[in-house]
């Protein structure tokens, strides 16, 4: 049978009684494991459009943003650069071009 890795928050292991833990030590498999997570929790949010999955995707993303150095106050700032320089996604616009 094949065995499947997934990032589960901190208290899980304490909550399911079967499958195995692995303590990750890798900051490059770190890394891996939370982006991996961001695009589930993602994924998640697109289907239950709730902000309990909106939730679990903001502390995937900060938990990411600490591995690498980083705060939120960071990601806030370069946000309102860059929508400065490029705008923000308030007007609804869609492109549509030949793919």
């Amino acid at each position: 049978m094949d065995k499947c890795t997934k990032l589960v928050r901190d208290k899980i292991p304490e909550i399911i009684s079967r499958g195995e833990i692995k303590f990750l030590l890798d900051k490059n498999e770190i890394e891996d494991f939370l982006l991996r997570k961001i695009v589930e929790e993602a994924n998640e949010l697109l289907e239950a459009r709730n902000i309990e999955e909106a939730a679990d995707l903001y502390e995937a993303l900060r938990t990411w943003l600490k591995l690498k150095g980083l705060s939120i106050k960071e990601l806030e700032e370069y946000a309102e650069a860059k929508k400065e320089k490029h705008g923000g996604f308030d007007k609804f616009y869609v492109w549509i071009y030949e793919c």
